[in-house]
């Protein structure tokens, strides 16, 4: 996954830059899509394993933590990596 991790994020943000030109914006959508996509994926984990009410919680908490929403507006793999893991957990 690491040699993968390296150029998906620059081709993101070349297809970003596409469609909306070039600006902070076109940038930081990914962190964006792959932030509120890691919030459902744990919405989800939380629902199989819990209850409907645990999916909605665990979603709600990342959805709001400080360091969540700081990651989710800077163009760093961190946001690509953590999307990709959870998702790894999803799949079973």
């Amino acid at each position: 996954f690491g040699a993968l991790r390296a150029p998906l994020l620059p081709w993101l943000n070349g297809i970003g830059i596409g469609i909306f030109g070039i600006g902070e914006f076109s940038a930081r959508i990914w962190s964006i899509l792959l932030f509120l996509g890691t919030a459902g994926l744990t919405y989800r984990i939380g629902r199989e394993i819990y209850n409907k009410e645990t999916g909605l919680w665990a979603a709600a908490i990342l959805a709001t933590s400080f360091t969540g929403f700081a990651l989710a507006r800077v163009a760093i793999p961190d946001v690509l990596t953590t999307f990709f893991l959870v998702l790894a957990l999803n799949v079973y």
